[in-house]
């Protein structure tokens, strides 16, 4: 769902875009809260999960391949 849609629990695939103008994105972490839910190391960034019903606030870290970070 996107961002304010109501959500009544289940599957999702979250998807994030990100990029690196000098170097390159060497992977993407999905977080719910201080939870890490997995992460992507390769382009399109996704990843399937489940969710109980109710709110949920997604963040997402990107890594480049010098280590730099960008939630």
């Amino acid at each position: 769902p996107v961002q304010g849609q109501f959500f009544a629990g289940g599957a999702v695939t979250i998807q994030a875009a990100a990029r690196d103008r000098d170097g390159s994105v060497a992977k993407v972490e999905f977080f719910e809260g201080g939870t890490k839910l997995g992460e992507d190391a390769t382009s399109p960034y996704s990843l399937a999960t489940t969710f109980a019903a109710g709110p949920h606030t997604i963040r997402v870290r990107a890594t480049d391949n010098a280590g730099n970070t960008l939630d």
